[in-house]
């Protein structure tokens, strides 16, 4: 055993903030994106898939005591483009393109400010079930 390796003690937790409500059938993947406004503060948006073939980009809310029975967010857009349930997504490192992969087997890159497919991966001949940007966002897997 490496003596240079070692276990952290440190332990993450997970905080119920609220829920979602907007897909018509079950979530399928969800990606935590960041964004600069234009005063400069940074916030947090969330995209999630779903099997009724959409992704929708989410705009959260801040959580205040005693707000564990409402909804956590608000739908911004929907992106459609997909005809059957959309399996993954991943976001780019800046947080300006998702890449979703389907059941449809095809991949999309959306342009996440105008909601636009830019761009179609056709080639596969049957489901595409998982999707990455590499940390350069020069290719995509």
């Amino acid at each position: 055993v490496d003596s240079s390796a070692q276990q952290s003690s440190e332990t993450e937790t997970l905080e119920y903030r609220g829920y979602l409500e907007k897909h018509n059938g079950w979530g399928t993947c969800l990606q935590v994106g960041s964004e600069t406004h234009a005063d400069g503060s940074q916030s947090e948006f969330l995209v999630s898939g779903g099997r009724d073939k959409q992704l929708i980009v989410w705009d959260l809310h801040e959580r205040k005591d005693g707000d564990e029975d409402e909804t956590w967010g608000a739908p911004r857009r929907t992106l459609v483009g997909h005809s059957h349930f959309v399996s993954d997504l991943g976001l780019s490192a800046d947080s300006k393109y998702a890449l979703s992969s389907s059941w449809d087997a095809t991949l999309r890159l959306w342009d996440i400010k105008t909601g636009n497919t830019t761009r179609r991966f056709i080639s596969h001949t049957r489901d595409t079930l998982s999707v990455a940007f590499s940390p350069d966002n020069r290719q995509i897997a």
